[in-house]
C-alpha cells in the first residue's frame, strides 16, 4: 500500500484466498489482544470476485440477525475491485476450509456517503441471506447519546473498546500484507467529536492503549465492555500512532438510514 503522508486515508489493505494479490480492505487492530469470542457479534466481511477468489477480511457490526453494518468506503472499494459477491463469517479466526460463510443477498450505503470521493456518512450495511442465530446484536445507541455525554463531562474519562480482524500492528511502520483473519480488540480513549465524526486517540505510547491500522474498516467502537458500538472505523492519518476517526452511529442523519434496516432503540 503506497503510504499517504498526512492524508486522511481509508482502511484497507491485502489478503487475497485463491487468487493473485489485490488491494483490499482487511483487518488490523494496533496493540491488540485476540478477541475469542468476547464479541461474537463483530463480523468478518469479505469480497467474492466472479471467478471465485475471496478478498478477506473487512470487519463489520451484526445489527439485526440479517443485518450487519460496516463502512460505506469498504463496500465501494470492492466493488471498484470487480466484487460481485459479498460474504460475512462470525468466526473469530476466518478459516476458508472450515468457517461459516453467510452470503448478503444486498448490500446498501448511506446516501450521504460519496462514493466518488469516498468521504460524508460512512456507512454501509450488508442484509443477509440467513438468520444468525445464537449471537445477541451489537446495540445501537440513542440519538446524541455522545452529545449528551459531552455536555455531561463524561467523555474524556470514557474508555472505547475497538474491534476487528487481522493481526496486530507492531511498533515502527505497519506492513498492510501481513494479515491473518483474526479477530482482535483494543482499548481506546476519546480525543474529540463533531457532527458527523468520533476522534479517538491512537497513540500507545501515549494512551499505553492501541486503535485501529490498516484494514480496520467497518469495525466497532464499544463503550467500554458494554454492547453499545456509538461508531464505524472510517479513516485515520498515514502512521497509526495518531489519532483514528468513526463514524458517528448516534446522530439523527445515521438513525435515518439504518432505521430502514433495523429497529431503533
Amino acid at each position: 500500500m503506497r503510504r499517504l503522508t498526512g492524508a486522511l486515508v481509508p482502511l484497507f489493505a491485502m489478503t487475497v484466498l485463491g487468487g493473485g494479490l489485490i488491494p483490499a480492505p482487511a483487518g488490523a487492530i494496533t496493540n491488540g489482544t485476540l478477541d475469542d469470542n468476547r464479541h461474537p457479534n463483530v463480523a468478518c466481511v469479505m469480497g467474492q470476485l466472479p471467478d471465485g477468489t475471496v478478498i478477506a477480511c473487512g470487519s463489520g457490526q451484526l445489527i439485526s440477525p440479517t443485518v450487519v453494518l460496516t463502512a460505506g468506503h469498504l463496500i465501494t472499494i470492492f466493488q471498484s475491485l470487480g466484487v460481485t459477491r459479498f460474504l460475512v463469517t462470525l468466526d473469530p479466526v476466518f478459516d476458508p476450509a472450515t468457517s461459516k460463510v453467510i452470503p448478503a443477498k444486498r448490500v446498501v450505503t448511506d446516501p450521504a456517503f460519496n462514493p466518488v470521493s469516498l468521504s460524508g456518512e460512512d456507512l454501509g450495511v450488508l442484509i443477509l441471506s440467513e438468520r444468525v442465530k445464537g449471537v445477541v446484536p451489537i446495540q445501537l445507541p440513542t440519538e446524541g447519546l455522545l452529545d449528551q455525554m459531552k455536555m455531561a463531562k463524561a467523555l474524556s474519562d470514557q474508555e472505547f473498546i475497538v474491534v476487528g480482524y487481522g493481526v496486530d500492528c507492531p511498533l515502527g511502520p505497519c506492513h498492510p500484507l501481513a494479515l491473518d483473519n483474526t479477530r482482535r480488540l483494543a482499548s481506546e480513549k476519546f480525543a474529540s467529536l463533531d457532527q458527523t465524526k468520533l476522534v479517538l486517540q491512537n497513540n500507545r505510547a501515549a494512551t499505553g492503549g492501541g486503535g485501529v491500522c490498516f484494514g480496520d474498516s467497518g469495525s466497532p467502537h464499544f463503550l467500554g465492555d458494554s454492547n453499545v458500538s456509538v461508531g464505524v472505523t472510517s479513516s485515520r492519518p498515514d502512521a497509526c500512532d495518531a489519532v483514528a476517526f468513526a463514524t458517528r452511529i448516534d446522530t439523527h442523519s445515521a438513525r435515518s438510514f439504518l432505521g430502514r434496516f433495523v429497529a431503533l432503540p
